[in-house]
C-alpha cells in the first residue's frame, strides 16, 4: 500500500484516471477493429458492473457514493479486466470477473488506496483459473462454418448474451474434428482423444507462433505504446516500470533465443504478445499497487520483466504478465522499505 498524498501530491486523482481512460483509447479502437464489436461490448458490461458494484460497497460502507465515483477508478477497473476478456466470451464472465475485483480485491482492503493487488489483474486471475477455456481461447478460434450463421455485428451479440454460444461452438468444432478423424483411421475413441490432444498441443503451439507476428496484435500493442507514451509525457506515469520491465524481457527472451531458437521465441514475440503493451503501461504502473520511489520502480519493473519470461517460456500461461504483476505486487512494500530515503539523526 501507497501513500497517496506522496502519489498524487500534484495532481488530483480522476484527472489523472482521465487521462489513463483517454490514453487507452487508441488501442481500444484497434482492438475493436480486428476483433469486433465484442470488444466493445465486454467494455460496456464491464463499466456498468463496476460502477453497480462500487454504489453498492459505498452503500454498505456508509461512504460518499458521489465523491468516490468522481475519481473514475471504478470505471478503469471494469475498463481494464474487460480489455483482457475474450471479445466474445458470455456476458456473465466479465461481469463476475468486474464484482470480485471491486467488491473484495477494492473494498476489502479498506477502498481505494489500500488495496494490496491491483483488482482488475486480480479479477481476472480468477476467471483465468475458474473459466480457463472461455479466458483462453479468442473468437478467431470459432469456426463459423459450423453455425447457421456468418460472423457480423448482431450474430457477435448473440454469442456474448445467448447460452454461451462460444463453448457450444468449441465443442461441436471438438467433436467435429474428432468424429471426422475416427472414421479415418481404425482406431477405438480413447485413442483417438489421446491422439487429437497431442496433435491440438502441436498444432496450439504452431498456432500461436503465427498470430503472434500477424500484423493486427503488433499494431494493437503499438497502439497500448502510444498511449502508454502520451501517459508519460503528461506525466501521468514514469517511464521507470515500462523500460526496466521492457530490457528485462527483451535481455531474457534474446539470451535464450540466440542459445536454442528452435525452443524458444524470440524478443519480437514476447514484446507484441497478447496485451503486454497494455500491462506495462496501464497496469503495472497503477500507483496504488506500485513503488513510489525511482529505484524501487526499476526493481519492480525487473522483477516482473524477469517472472513474465519465466512464465511464458516455462508454464503454460502464455501472457504470463497477469501473473508476474500479481506476484511483484506482493513484494512492493518491501521494495519501498529498502529503497526510500531515510533520515538518521545522530544524538
Amino acid at each position: 500500500m501507497n501513500n497517496l498524498s506522496i502519489i498524487y501530491r500534484k495532481k488530483h486523482i480522476n484527472y489523472i484516471m482521465k487521462w489513463v481512460i483517454i490514453s487507452s483509447i487508441p488501442g481500444i479502437l484497434l482492438q475493436s477493429y480486428f476483433l469486433g464489436i465484442g470488444v466493445i461490448c465486454q467494455i460496456v458490461l464491464g463499466i456498468i458492473t463496476a460502477i453497480i458494484s462500487e454504489v453498492f460497497a459505498l452503500y454498505l460502507r456508509k461512504l460518499s457514493i458521489l465523491t468516490e465515483l468522481k475519481n473514475y477508478t471504478a470505471i478503469i477497473t471494469g475498463l481494464l479486466l474487460a480489455i483482457n476478456i475474450p471479445p466474445l466470451s458470455p456476458w456473465w464472465l466479465v461481469v463476475i470477473g468486474t464484482s470480485f475485483a471491486i467488491l473484495v480485491v477494492k473494498h476489502t482492503y479498506g477502498g481505494f488506496g489500500q488495496n494490496i493487488f491491483n483488482p482488475a489483474m486480480t479479477g481476472y486471475l480468477i476467471l483465468l483459473i475458474s473459466f480457463p477455456l472461455h479466458t483462453t481461447y479468442y473468437y478467431y478460434t470459432i469456426d463459423y462454418n459450423l453455425l447457421d450463421y456468418t460472423k457480423n455485428f448482431f450474430n457477435d451479440l448473440k454469442i456474448i448474451f445467448y447460452g454461451n454460444q462460444n463453448m457450444q461452438t468449441l465443442l461441436m468444432q471438438h467433436n467435429f474434428y474428432l468424429s471426422g478423424l475416427n472414421k479415418l483411421i481404425n482406431l477405438n475413441m480413447f485413442e483417438v482423444k489421446k491422439l487429437i490432444i497431442f496433435i491440438t498441443e502441436i498444432l496450439r503451439r504452431i498456432e500461436i507462433y503465427n498470430f503472434l507476428i500477424c500484423n493486427k496484435w503488433k499494431l494493437i500493442n503499438l497502439a497500448y505504446c502510444f498511449g502508454g507514451i502520451i501517459m508519460i509525457y503528461r506525466k501521468i506515469i514514469s517511464w521507470h516500470i515500462p523500460i526496466a520491465y521492457l530490457f528485462t524481457l527483451i535481455l531474457c527472451s534474446l539470451v535464450s533465443w540466440l542459445i536454442e531458437p528452435v525452443h524458444y521465441p524470440s524478443p519480437l514475440i514476447h514484446v507484441f504478445l497478447g496485451q503486454t503493451m497494455l500491462g506495462i503501461f496501464f497496469i503495472a504502473t497503477d500507483p496504488v499497487t506500485s513503488p513510489i520511489t525511482k529505484n524501487g520502480s526499476l526493481i519492480y519493473g525487473i522483477i516482473i520483466g524477469l517472472l513474465t519470461w519465466i512464465i511464458r517460456v516455462y508454464c503454460g500461461y502464455y501472457d504470463g504478465i497477469v501473473f508476474a504483476i500479481l506476484l511483484g505486487n506482493l513484494i512492493v512494500s518491501l521494495i519501498d522499505y529498502h529503497t526510500q530515503f531515510k533520515i538518521t539523526i545522530d544524538k
